[in-house]
């Protein structure tokens, strides 16, 4: 009678054999699956800063009393806000009737950045409607996923405006919130 306890080695070399292609495959799904995930997240963190940004102007502007370009243009002795892009992050800057300033970081993501931030005005249907349109683009550290939103405000304090005022693609705006 034959011993036939163990393994030939032809058995075990298919064994491993298999093993080691099943194991690869696995990896090389693993990391493709890693992959898609970490791009996707890239892709998520850029849209929602440039919507922050999109929303966070949108509700600071509607009510505004006063807008401009030109700072010198905002009534003295009032508390006036300026919203701008600054090295890729959307600041506003509160000045105030004693001449202090105060700023706030809107957005920061430490590897998202808004690229630029555009604004245009002009009137809406009605003569007595003004529209505020913003232009922001984000993108990634490496500028693979840019996103763009483009959108409109409907200024409801504004119902009149100095002859001539017009202005469009400029960087940051100067406005007053109405006071209760």
């Amino acid at each position: 009678m034959k011993d036939e306890r163990g393994f030939l080695l032809a058995e075990l070399t298919v064994t491993l054999a298999l093993l080691v292609v099943v194991l690869a495959v696995s990896s090389v799904f693993f990391f493709f699956c890693q992959r898609s995930f970490y791009e996707g997240e890239k892709k998520t963190i850029v849209q929602s800063n440039v919507r922050l940004a999109a929303n966070y102007i949108t509700k600071e502007v509607r009510y505004a009393d006063n807008i401009s370009t030109d700072q010198s243009k905002m009534p003295s002795g009032t508390t006036y806000y300026c919203l701008k892009q600054v090295d890729g992050i959307l600041q506003e800057v509160i000045s105030k009737p004693d001449g202090l300033t105060e700023t706030r970081t809107i957005t920061q993501e430490e590897d998202v950045r808004l690229d630029s931030l555009t604004f245009d005005f002009g009137p809406g249907t009605d003569s007595n409607d003004y529209f505020l349109t913003f232009t922001i683009t984000g993108s990634d550290e490496a500028s693979e996923h840019a996103r763009t939103i483009t959108s409109q405000v409907l200024l409801v304090n504004i119902k009149d405006l100095p002859e001539g005022f017009e202005w469009s693609g400029e960087t940051a705006i100067y406005f007053t919130k109405a006071s209760i």
